[in-house]
């Protein structure tokens, strides 16, 4: 009998507590506001709100060259197409200023892309612009 009654209460703990979890579910939160995404070729060349999935901070060295390459790369979302934003930083001061800013206050941040042409080169360019 009171090995009945001890399964019974687990059983219905057991049950309680699994419905509990599968019922509960907290809205995700944004990590970063305010930051925006612009590019000439894309939505009218109009600011778009970029919802960020990951920012990644990374070095790495290039023994040809014999420096060092600093880099940004800003994964996310605008109008539900997959984004990406690679921006190359001069030093690692720079990464370390853009790193900071990102976790403190600002007002807004835009990250723009665009390519150009020079004697049948192309090249791409990416700017950050921080508004405090």
């Amino acid at each position: 009998m009171k090995k009945i009654i001890i399964l019974l209460i687990l059983a219905t703990c057991g049950v309680s507590y699994a419905q509990k979890t599968n019922i509960k579910t907290n809205k995700i939160k944004e990590k970063y506001k305010n930051l925006f995404y612009k590019n000439p070729k894309k939505y009218n060349n109009q600011e778009q709100i970029f919802k960020v999935d990951k920012i990644v901070f990374s070095t790495s060295y290039k023994g040809s060259k014999l420096k060092s390459i600093y880099q940004i790369s800003i994964h996310g979302k605008v109008n539900n197409n997959d984004e990406r934003v690679l921006h190359n930083a001069k030093s690692i001061d720079e990464l370390k200023y853009y790193k900071s800013i990102l976790k403190g206050k600002y007002k807004k941040i835009l990250f723009i892309e665009y390519d150009y042409f020079v004697s049948n080169k192309k090249y791409h360019d990416t700017s950050i612009t921080v508004e405090f």
